[in-house]
């Protein structure tokens, strides 16, 4: 057992018990399946080869991918210099209330958690437009079956949507109740599947070619000369194709830097992690590492087969409803199982795509949950949101709660047009942002906790490592605001999407000041949990 920080004496009243119940039972492996799942090797490549070519002229989705990855270095080291230091589960929300105020820390929290079900949400819903969609939509062509074209477009319709995401989020809650033990077993298993399945897909663009991807597509949509009368048609509705340039790949940075964001993710489940000092820097960097790699490797080796105009040209048509176009979204998925050509490998590249956002749901159920379980041993929510089972060692009340909350935003996402995919980004990036500057500065603003964390030892020029990694990263994430902020096809600021940010955070801010009067009236001063590491 890791502690940074030794406890001091305190009231009896300043935790709701001595013990948070969940035991260390993952190790750096478990951390780096963790954070790869996050990331979700499968959806950022779907939205980078979608939205990349089709929406930002000039731009080079490998290289934004690298210039993501180099960005998440400083943000990687931040968060793990405060996780070393605060070794429990709670994230920003213990970082920020013990390192900032009690105030910013809750308030942020709860955005961020209504945030993170939002994207469990999305995730499930990917399941059916990204995975099983196409998957039966090219079943349909390779075999000549109506019936599987059929559910094809039923499975991403509005209901289908629906239906398979609220399925997925059931199944991954259930999951996370039986035990993260059992949980890191078949997050083991399907990862690999998943892993495979994607070099299996690598495997099929390297022995691919630009010509038989052609003759394929024009089959598929009937008629001789598709491919290229797709990029005539693209071009005379608008579009635009531009030579690749520095300042155009730096514009779509925020769709390969959203998923890799999820390799810091295992900073949620702190307190769950054995030999943390060592977990999670190996966990963290191995999964940005594998992560950029592949999709680096994916973007160079899809504009060599399918040809960066046609991808930009395709997926321009079928959004913008300009013919000839594909009867469905043309991920990724469709067009490498198109190249394949063969059901049995349309299976593996599909089926993977399945896998790869199912990954999301149960982990950001897990980093929320964590997150109102923190809350509740802090006197912050409701008693019954820490009960911790003494079978499964899992916080049963506040999973069941984020599944409901989840099922609510599927259902918002599913059948209105109000958030977009990248939708409240911005206010992630503000409280991640937030735990940048703070841990900038805690060596100087907490000398007497930052001289008892493992992380004070390293050191440049005298100058606390986190401290440069904290500014670094604080610079990264305000630039990733401005992008998003004059972006309106990842994200823009809406009216509606500032209101939820502004409404999320205002909420937090009078649900802190409510629990802190109701406390004080019954005898509890709830500063007093802030002066400590949280318990065990």
């Amino acid at each position: 057992m890791q502690r940074a920080i030794a406890a001091s004496p305190q009231p009896e009243q300043a935790f709701l018990r001595k013990s948070s119940g969940l035991v260390r039972s993952a190790g750096a492996a478990d951390v780096f399946f963790f954070n790869l799942g996050l990331i979700s090797v499968g959806i950022a490549i779907a939205l980078d080869q979608l939205f990349g070519p089709a929406f930002y002229p000039g731009g080079s989705v490998a290289g934004a991918s690298v210039v993501a990855a180099i960005l998440m270095i400083p943000i990687g080291l931040t968060f793990y210099f405060w996780t070393v230091t605060y070794p429990r589960s709670g994230g920003p929300y213990v970082y920020l209330s013990r390192g900032a105020h009690p105030l910013l820390g809750f308030a942020f929290s709860v955005t961020e958690s209504f945030i993170l079900l939002f994207y469990g949400a999305v995730a499930a819903a990917f399941v059916a437009t990204m995975g099983l969609s196409p998957l039966f939509a090219i079943l349909g062509y390779e075999t000549g079956s109506s019936a599987l074209t059929s559910v094809s477009a039923n499975v991403a319709g509005q209901w289908g949507i629906f239906t398979v995401g609220t399925v997925i989020i059931v199944i991954g809650g259930l999951l996370l109740i039986s035990g993260m033990a059992r949980y890191f077993t078949v997050q083991r298993i399907l990862l690999g599947l998943a892993i495979l399945g994607t070099l299996v897909t690598i495997g099929v663009l390297l022995s691919g070619s630009r010509s038989s991807f052609t003759n394929n597509f024009d089959s598929y949509i009937g008629k001789p000369g598709s491919y290229q009368a797709v990029i005539d048609a693209a071009t005379k509705a608008g579009w635009t194709s531009s030579p690749v340039a520095f300042g155009a790949t730096l514009t779509l940075l925020v769709w390969p830097l959203l998923p890799l964001l999820g390799a810091i993710q295992s900073i949620g489940i702190g307190g769950e992690i054995k030999r943390v000092t060592r977990s999670q820097i190996l966990g963290i960097f191995a999964a940005l590492a594998v992560a950029t790699v592949l999709l680096v490797a994916v973007a160079l080796l899809s504009d060599r087969v399918f040809g960066t105009d046609f991808q930009g040209a395709i997926a321009f048509n079928t959004l913008s409803g300009v013919s000839p176009a594909t009867s469905i979204t043309p991920w990724f998925t469709l067009l490498a199982s198109l190249l394949a050509n063969n059901p049995v490998i349309t299976i593996i590249i599909a089926g993977t795509m399945c896998l790869w956002p199912f990954f999301w749901v149960p982990l950001e159920l897990a980093y929320v949950d964590r997150s109102m379980l923190a809350w509740s041993l802090d006197r912050m929510a409701p008693e019954k949101l820490g009960y911790v089972s003494d079978r499964y060692h899992t916080p049963v009340v506040a999973i069941v709660v984020c599944m409901i909350v989840a099922i609510a935003f599927l259902a918002l996402y599913a059948f209105t047009p109000w958030f977009g995919t990248l939708s409240l980004i911005e206010a992630l990036s503000i409280i991640w942002g937030a735990c940048m500057l703070v841990g900038a500065l805690m060596p100087y603003l907490k000398r007497d906790v930052w001289a008892k964390s493992p992380a004070a030892k390293y050191q440049i020029a005298g100058v606390p490592l986190i401290t440069i990694s904290g500014l670094l990263g604080t610079a990264a994430f305000a630039y990733v605001i401005y992008l998003l902020w004059n972006d309106t096809v990842a994200a823009g600021h809406t009216n509606l999407s500032v209101g939820v940010q502004v409404g999320l955070f205002a909420a937090g801010l009078v649900a802190f000041l409510a629990v802190k009067y109701v406390r004080a009236r019954r005898g509890v001063d709830i500063a007093y949990a802030f002066k400590e590491i949280p318990v065990e």
